[in-house]
């Protein structure tokens, strides 16, 4: 099987490239504020953490 038909990513999309730079500090934005609580419990449970 072509690596490119299981990624969905083909040829006709490098055309695209320039757009979907664009939208990716949207998308970075929308992941971080959507995970933060899990993020702020993540950082809450390092911060008890013993040091090594």
């Amino acid at each position: 099987m072509d690596p490119d038909e299981v990624s969905g990513l083909g040829e006709g999309d490098a055309a695209i490239g320039d757009e979907a730079d664009d939208s990716l500090p949207a998308a970075r934005e929308k992941i971080l504020t959507s995970q933060r609580p899990l993020l702020d419990r993540l950082e809450a449970l390092c911060a008890h953490e013993p040091k090594a």
